[in-house]
């Protein structure tokens, strides 16, 4: 570097020192013997757009580093630019499908909200929270919800056998918990084991059960799961209900309800994953009309099921249904 170069480099460098001083910058590559003859510091930034503006002349760029380099490279390998493309359109299409599978299931919901209603307060309930209902009027609840679990644990086990996944894992886990919590409940009430195996249930209380296996025979993944995100609210809720009118009411224990205590636990990540099940089967076409009438027809069955309850008990429990 010439004498006149080296001036003008000193006095740039000093301008821009004076205009951000207490500015941290890293990374200016000088040679040694400039940086050496001016001071200039080992840590200052080659790409601040400060320094560029005071670039010392006949100074060579620093070397991208080799994995800049590779990027750099990739980037313009022919077709990069389309993979890349094609991978945000795929993520917006992923982004759409769920989206879509939220408007649908929020639209079955309002379009079910009056059966919804009609769960949340049926007489059956009112009945056992006002505890109306003796020991041996509850045994039906019992004997009913065995031969129901026992039928949802087959036909859940068929649906992972169809479509695996966590999605029905899962509920397939969670069927056989409420199958063994059962009988503390039943045992409660005087039942044993094998008076709840000898139960004789009546129909209206186990279409549920008889519509869960024709749609795990039959139905799709999404049908299905759209079926059970609607249905497991209100049963749940009511299933909450029940514990504490069970405790408070008639005297059992926590784990006398631990069956009712199952269902009313928070979902967790129990809709995205319904939702994820959802969508997918909307993208392989899946009609929404079958989506939508496996939730009404279920939410139907669950309401028979507790009208079934009420008109078995005693009418002069309160008139009649």
């Amino acid at each position: 570097m010439n004498g006149r170069a080296r001036r003008i480099a000193s006095q740039r460098l000093s301008c821009f020192e004076r205009s951000e001083r207490g500015v941290r910058i890293a990374g200016l590559f000088l040679s040694s013997a400039v940086r050496t003859e001016m001071g200039v510091p080992k840590d200052f930034l080659w790409d601040c757009p400060a320094l560029k503006r005071c670039f010392v002349p006949d100074l060579p760029r620093p070397r991208a580093c080799p994995s800049e380099l590779a990027f750099r490279s990739a980037a313009r390998q022919p077709g990069s630019r389309d993979r890349r493309r094609d991978r945000a359109s795929r993520d917006q299409s992923n982004l759409d499908q769920v989206s879509g599978a939220v408007r649908l299931v929020d639209s079955i919901r309002a379009e079910l909200a009056p059966v919804r209603e009609r769960l949340l307060s049926h007489p059956y309930l009112a009945a056992v929270e006002q505890g109306r209902l003796e020991a041996l009027q509850l045994r039906s609840f019992a004997g009913e919800q065995h031969a129901i679990i026992s039928s949802d644990l087959r036909s859940v086990a068929h649906l992972v056998s169809r479509f695996g996944g966590a999605f029905f894992l899962d509920i397939l886990a969670g069927e056989r918990a409420a199958l063994e919590a059962l009988p503390p409940f039943a045992a409660a009430l005087g039942m044993s084991e094998e008076d709840l195996w000898d139960y004789e249930s009546v129909p209206g209380a186990q279409a549920y059960a008889a519509y869960m296996a024709w749609l795990a025979a039959y139905a799709s993944d999404a049908e299905v799961a759209a079926a059970y995100l609607v249905n497991f609210e209100a049963w749940g809720e009511n299933c909450g209900r029940l514990s504490r009118a069970l405790m408070g009411r008639y005297g059992l224990h926590r784990e006398q309800v631990a069956f009712f205590d199952l269902f009313a636990a928070p979902a967790g990540s129990f809709e995205k994953r319904a939702l994820d099940v959802i969508s997918g089967g909307l993208a392989r076409g899946v009609s929404e009309r079958l989506v939508r009438r496996a939730p009404r027809l279920l939410q139907g069955y669950e309401l028979l099921y507790w009208d079934t309850l009420y008109s078995s008990l005693d009418s002069t429990l309160s008139g009649g249904p």
